[in-house]
């Protein structure tokens, strides 16, 4: 039973990792697009 709530766990926090660093990366690229844009 242990293992299922660590792996569960493990599972949340790899996905929470990942919508983490495609935010970031979603919020970049919109960034240079407006730099891009107001230039």
């Amino acid at each position: 039973m242990k293992e299922i709530i660590f792996m569960t766990w493990m599972l949340i926090i790899v996905i929470t990792m990942i919508s983490i660093v495609s935010l970031i990366t979603v919020s970049f690229t919109i960034t240079k697009l407006l730099d891009e844009l107001n230039l």
